[in-house]
């Protein structure tokens, strides 16, 4: 059994990794001796995924990496955010593109300070991390998103950026359009707590 096991593997990479953002999908590709998964298979190892997933966890993981003085084995290429943070002002998702810098006026939302000679890298405080994985994961940060919140009515269908979430949904939870819509509806827009209700559906 344990020689399938990088085989099975291969078909969770194929069936979520591109939507987790798992390491080695292309790889994944070229395994022929990949079984088939299963649909119910699939959606209960995605199910477990959300269940153990850590928001905070993460977002601290993602400003440690970013903010390390060490070079070596990156995950995250400082160079590709820099790209990405400067696209942000051509786009109506509210991420403050210079914000990814250590800003001195606001020293005390930083828990340390860049290294000598890194001072006009990437240093993120919590509170930045935050409102980037927000905007990558999301479409929108934190703030924005709150705003856009109130600001609209609630979610009779789905166009836009709302459209690629509403799909995002359907394919995690294998729940109609319908019913993801009526959960975004009930959760005022809050991605997560939707996520919580659709899967729940299923243990009633």
């Amino acid at each position: 059994p344990e020689m399938q096991l990088p085989h099975i593997l291969s078909s969770y990479r194929l069936r979520w990794g591109e939507q987790f953002g798992l390491a080695g999908v292309e790889a994944a590709r070229c395994d022929y001796c990949a079984p088939p998964l299963e649909d119910s298979e699939a959606k209960r190892v995605a199910d477990t995924l959300y269940d153990k997933f850590d928001e905070t966890e993460f977002i601290e993981e993602c400003r440690q990496e970013i903010n390390r003085a060490d070079d070596s084995d990156r995950r995250i290429d400082l160079d590709s955010l820099v790209k990405w943070a400067g696209e942000q002002q051509r786009s109506r998702s509210g991420f403050d593109p210079h914000s990814i810098y250590w800003d001195e006026d606001r020293h005390a939302e930083y828990d340390a300070q860049p290294a000598e000679g890194r001072q006009y890298e990437p240093f993120l405080s919590r509170a930045v991390a935050t409102e980037l994985v927000w905007t990558l994961l999301i479409g929108s940060s934190a703030g924005q998103h709150e705003v856009e919140k109130m600001g609209e009515p609630p979610l009779e269908g789905a166009e836009g950026e709302e459209a690629k979430v509403v799909a995002q949904l359907v394919e995690m939870t294998g729940r109609s359009k319908e019913d993801v819509v009526e959960a975004l509806q009930v959760c005022g827009g809050e991605t997560n707590a939707a996520v919580s209700i659709l899967l729940g559906q299923d243990d009633e």
